[in-house]
């Protein structure tokens, strides 16, 4: 994963979100001041996120796990 992440963070992405099915998890990594990205911790999939750069978009995460 530190590859993608390093890709992401040159091509000045500043969120992007790891979807894990098997352990049924979301991180949603955020850009940090610094450069770096910056985790929320797995969200698990009973929970909703919304995203800090797409203003308004919100997805339950069970809907992106089924």
């Amino acid at each position: 994963m530190t590859a993608k992440r390093r890709v992401y963070a040159e091509t000045g992405a500043r969120e992007y979100w790891i979807v894990d099915p098997m352990e049924e998890t979301i991180d949603v990594l955020s850009r940090t001041e610094a450069g770096g990205f910056e985790s929320r911790g797995a969200l698990p999939k009973e929970d909703e996120v919304a995203s800090q750069v797409l203003d308004g978009f919100t997805v339950r995460l069970a809907d992106l796990l089924a």
